[in-house]
């Protein structure tokens, strides 16, 4: 029920069943807590999320990975990245989801440093945990770090995905880098990636700042790149006709 609740997004709904289950001293588990304490991040509820945190303690709960890891997102959805840290350290078992919400809550607090310290600690790093770094740098304007990241990634054999070419294309369109904006556009090609809307509004974000991408993608840039979402093809083609109108 809490999770159908959730995934209604009824947030007090999900608190009423959470506050009838201790009510009635019915059991808790390792994916009940984690429902809860997302409900708790998404109203940036320290007192709450606190409280079971608590019956996380009672419970035995907190070294469980998927407990672990929602203690985490939700003190970092109240900024308290100090708590954060306590309890990444107390998880058993750190799977990459750990680690890469630790480093996307420090640069949410602006906090590069810290992020990057994680990161460099982090003994696999798969393409999630390489876009959280990237993402955390440009977030914070920090775009030529963001870029060097996106290389030595690339070095490391990793493919990115749709939301690291996001970042990067957004540090390149705030650099006015042609060269890593023409590669993210061969890429998209080799592999026919899908483009949604928010990597449609980045390649063109991309494309004003750039201004330079070839005739053979201004004549059909929609298919191209192969976008079927309808949002992300009309910011293409009102791009290329600004484009086009110089």
């Amino acid at each position: 029920m809490i999770k159908g609740f959730l995934l209604k997004d009824v947030n007090l709904g999900v608190l009423q069943v959470y506050k009838l289950i201790l009510r009635y001293g019915l059991c808790l588990d390792n994916y009940t807590l984690p429902y809860t304490l997302k409900v708790c991040a998404d109203m940036k509820s320290l007192n709450l999320g606190g409280s079971v945190h608590g019956q996380c303690l009672k419970l035995g709960f907190v070294s469980d990975n998927f407990v672990g890891n929602s203690l985490i997102a939700m003190y970092s959805a109240a900024d308290e990245m100090g708590a954060a840290r306590l309890v990444f350290e107390e998880i058993s078992w750190k799977c990459v989801l750990s680690w890469t919400v630790l480093i996307s809550g420090y640069a949410k607090k602006e906090d590069v440093y810290s992020a990057r310290l994680i990161f460099d600690e982090t003994p696999f790093k798969d393409r999630g945990i390489w876009g959280a770094m990237i993402s955390g740098y440009v977030q914070n304007n920090c775009f030529k770090e963001g870029l060097k990241l996106f290389r030595l990634m690339k070095l490391s054999g990793i493919n990115p995905d749709e939301a690291s070419l996001v970042s990067v294309l957004c540090a390149s369109a705030h650099l006015g880098c042609l060269e890593i904006g023409k590669w993210i556009h061969r890429y998209v090609e080799k592999v026919r990636m899908f483009v949604g809307v928010k990597l449609g509004t980045a390649l063109s974000t991309c494309i004003r700042n750039v201004d330079a991408w070839g005739d053979k993608v201004s004549e059909n840039p929609e298919e191209y790149f192969n976008v079927k979402h309808a949002k992300a093809r009309n910011v293409i083609e009102r791009c290329f006709g600004l484009l086009k109108g110089r």
